[in-house]
């Protein structure tokens, strides 16, 4: 009998705590509700970021960029093996170019370089003006030799196939286009 009074007021309280089931056409969704909330605290405007100044100036980046074309134009006459380019006249030959961008050199290594292609710049001018510029000259120089008829000929043009040797040979003493060269002259120009 007890157990039949427990089940009775089981059942009773049961009801009590029983949730009831939503009605309506969402009843199976669940059911959201708002809750307040703080405002926002109030955040000051954030400015967009500030692109960094250039620290070259209109002439720098004229130097640059006129530098930048001298060397590729340089670099497309030695990869040729071209004292002058026909197609550009007026620019110079091999030694012109050469001494403008030399000239160039220690303003273009003086200027800030953040990414480092001004470095290669100039390194890139002593490449080629320090080397393969000279040991084309000379060679073309050499061949003048054979054209040369006076003994004044000659000389200049051994002097000036010495002066190219030398500046390669200082650059580069070991290298192979500089030995060949300096057999060149030893039997050239005696």
């Amino acid at each position: 009998m007890l157990l039949l009074a427990l089940v009775a007021l089981s059942g009773a309280a049961g009801c009590k705590w029983k949730k009831k089931k939503p009605t309506g056409p969402d009843a199976s969704a669940p059911v959201l509700t708002a809750v307040p909330m703080d405002p926002p605290a109030a955040t000051a405007p954030v400015a967009p970021p500030v692109a960094p100044a250039d620290p070259l100036s209109p002439a720098d980046h004229a130097l640059v960029d006129q530098s930048t074309v001298g060397v590729k134009n340089l670099d497309a006459l030695v990869k040729k093996g071209l004292v002058n380019d026909p197609a550009l006249s007026g620019e110079g030959d091999l030694s012109a170019r050469c001494t403008a961008l030399e000239e160039a050199s220690p303003k273009i290594a003086a200027l800030p370089d953040a990414d480092g292609s001004l470095k290669k710049l100039t390194t890139e001018i002593r490449r080629l003006c320090s080397f393969e510029a000279p040991i084309i000259d000379a060679n073309n120089a050499l061949k003048q030799l054979n054209v040369a008829t006076s003994q004044a000929s000659q000389r200049l043009v051994c002097g000036l196939a010495r002066k190219d040797f030398d500046k390669a040979r200082k650059e580069r003493p070991n290298d192979r286009k500089v030995f060949e060269l300096g057999q060149r002259l030893a039997n050239g120009c005696k």
